[in-house]
């Protein structure tokens, strides 16, 4: 690491000397001064398609948090920058480096549990946590709640472990939450482009927490 940018600058000012490196509180200056090889976006959502830009216009290579942007316009502007400039663009999708993951993928590639038949991926969290900022609950610049923001994991896991698109999707959302404009809950319905129906389900209204994915074959199942 060489330099952080935040536009709070005591922010800045303690990250850097936690590090040992330079502080900005203007990304675009940092970029500039440092033409660092790899930059890491952790904006607000509704920032990360001018950072990314930003960086590839740098020649910078880009990490970007999920969810990607607020629409499909947005991650399409970001993609083709990256191209266009010959930069690397990665999205945040870490489930793909969790050990149960790994071995999961391994077993159905394997055909360890036969043929797949389904898989039911569920979440259940408290969203509304106090210490979340305001923009988190403004959907004009979150672009969602707990699926567009904790969905966008589910999705790159199933699609991820099966290797396969997803080309269908009926879903339902509820908006009861505490405060902002953000869906607290949704259930999805979603076909594979090899045939696989998945099922993810998320509430953010409390309760119980749960996190698991069912995974089942013709010859055996997988609980994540």
């Amino acid at each position: 690491a060489v330099a952080i940018a935040d536009i709070r600058e005591a922010g800045a000012a303690q990250a850097a000397g936690d590090y040992h490196i330079r502080a900005y509180t203007d990304y675009n200056e940092m970029l500039r001064e440092e033409q660092p090889d790899v930059a890491v976006i952790t904006l607000p959502h509704y920032l990360h398609k001018e950072a990314a830009v930003a960086c590839a216009e740098q020649g910078c290579h880009i990490m970007l948090e999920k969810p990607m942007g607020l629409d499909v316009e947005e991650c399409d502007q970001m993609i083709e920058s990256a191209r266009m400039h010959r930069v690397k663009l990665m999205v945040g999708h870490t489930q793909h480096y969790f050990a149960e993951n790994i071995k999961a993928k391994e077993i159905i590639a394997s055909g360890g549990i036969g043929e797949l038949v389904m898989i039911n991926d569920t979440r259940h969290v408290n969203y509304y946590l106090p210490n979340r900022p305001d923009w988190f609950f403004d959907r004009s610049k979150s672009g969602g709640g707990i699926f567009m923001n904790l969905g966008s994991h589910s999705v790159d896991k199933i699609q991820w472990l099966t290797d396969s698109c997803f080309t269908q999707v009926n879903a339902a959302l509820s908006f009861h939450g505490t405060k902002g404009d953000i869906e607290g809950s949704g259930v999805a319905f979603l076909r594979t482009a090899s045939g696989i129906p998945c099922t993810i389900s998320q509430s953010g209204y409390g309760g119980v927490n749960r996190n698991e994915t069912e995974i089942i074959g013709t010859r055996g199942m997988i609980k994540l």
